[in-house]
């Protein structure tokens, strides 16, 4: 291989778009890592690390999904080297709002939280509570969530 054509291999491996093959959510009994393999045109790489929002005493998990869109680093242009990076919405997966100032979150079963900081207020836009009775949860729709001390608020 000539000098060049390394050089571009090594140059088109530092940033690649790709999605996610393979997710291992690791074992914390055994210390192994979670991780994923991605897949970027022909190339599918090997298990990768994935970060996390916090990774110190406090611990953040919100583990990639099959299918997601990623970016793969290769700082060194090494792909046995590099780390996957999520967040690329994409036809597969599309955007979960359209305004500017709500913090959203879906989860997998239709559950959605939201903080709307314009309104400076959290929102669910279920508009429905869980109450206990018995042994079983059940749900109520009780309207906008209003946080203790602010029952006022509208």
């Amino acid at each position: 291989m000539t000098d060049i054509a390394a050089l571009s291999r090594l140059i088109e491996n530092l940033i690649r778009l790709g999605t996610i093959a393979e997710v291992d959510h690791g074992s914390l009994q055994d210390k192994r890592p979670s991780r994923v393999r991605v897949q970027s045109s022909e190339l599918l790489t090997g298990w990768l690390p994935w970060p996390a929002l916090r990774a110190g005493t406090t611990r953040d998990l919100d583990p990639h999904t099959l299918g997601e869109q990623v970016l793969v680093l290769s700082p060194s242009g090494q792909t046995a080297q590099c780390i996957s990076i999520t967040g690329l919405f994409s036809a597969l997966i599309p955007a979960n709002g359209d305004r500017a100032y709500p913090h959203r979150r879906t989860y997998p079963d239709g559950a959605v939280v939201e903080y709307d900081s314009e309104a400076q207020r959290p929102r669910h836009p279920t508009r429905q509570r869980r109450h206990r009775s018995g042994q079983t949860w059940r749900h109520q729709d009780r309207g906008p969530y209003r946080p203790p001390g602010n029952r006022s608020a509208a």
